[in-house]
């Protein structure tokens, strides 16, 4: 059931801000999710998305990282 909710808070936070791109999108709900006390976070991922206060707040954090690029210069036997 996650997934309609986070589309329709993406939807909204895009309405609101049709200039970000999809990563600024993710990182601001991501940024914005509370997390559940007593869970784990695999029992919850990132926690629940608080769509009110990515939509009215100003994003201060990004919530992913993108690591670098590696590449391996030796082939696979």
């Amino acid at each position: 059931m996650a997934t309609p909710h986070v589309a329709g808070a993406a939807a909204l936070l895009a309405q609101r801000h049709p200039e970000w791109t999809a990563a600024r999108l993710k990182d601001a709900l991501i940024s914005f999710g509370v997390t559940v006390d007593g869970q784990k976070v695999t029992e919850q991922g990132g926690g629940r998305i608080d769509a009110r206060a990515a939509v009215l707040g100003a994003v201060s954090a990004t919530g992913t990282l993108a690591p670098p690029t590696v590449r391996c210069s030796r082939r696979p036997p």
